[in-house]
């Protein structure tokens, strides 16, 4: 009778309802795969798996590798007919739901483009030279605008 017991459910089963496993002097795991399943299922559970897991994604997701390829992939999905129907779709969800931030940019872009306002090269609060943004503190006052780097901008957002 050609086969193997499994030592976790006592059973004797064809050597295909075992793993494979290089290391075995048979080449097969010493439990079933039913049994395997189960026990990767209970260690999952009840092992604290979904906690490490979600951190090593999270790890991976902050790695610049992580990063890179998720960016890759955005762009990748962006350029089908799915994703230029979803960034349409979110963009007009978006005009919606801030209008009054849609009004600002475009009223702030306007001025620029016509030589009424010229954007500054160094930031108004580290005096950083770079790519300056125009920050509105108050968007019902779309020609007022504090002009910061990127970096000033996003400590600007967490403020407030």
């Amino acid at each position: 009778m050609s086969g193997k017991y499994c030592k976790h459910c006592d059973s004797h089963l064809p050597y295909d309802f075992f793993y494979r496993d290089s290391k075995s002097c048979d080449g097969r795991k010493n439990i079933c795969k039913e049994c395997d399943k189960k026990r990767a299922l209970d260690r999952y559970h009840n092992g604290g798996g979904k906690e490490k897991q979600a951190k090593a994604s999270l790890k991976y997701r902050k790695s610049e590798h992580g990063k890179r390829v998720r960016l890759s992939a955005r762009k990748r999905f962006l350029r089908t007919e799915i994703g230029k129907a979803y960034k349409a779709n979110a963009t007009k969800r978006y005009k919606k739901k801030y209008p009054e931030k849609v009004y600002a940019k475009n009223r702030m872009q306007d001025l620029i483009k016509c030589g009424k306002v010229v954007r500054p090269e160094h930031c108004s609060l580290c005096g950083c030279v770079g790519i300056i943004h125009g920050h509105h503190p108050d968007y019902k006052k779309p020609e007022e605008v504090v002009w910061v780097c990127h970096y000033c901008h996003l400590e600007l957002h967490k403020e407030s």
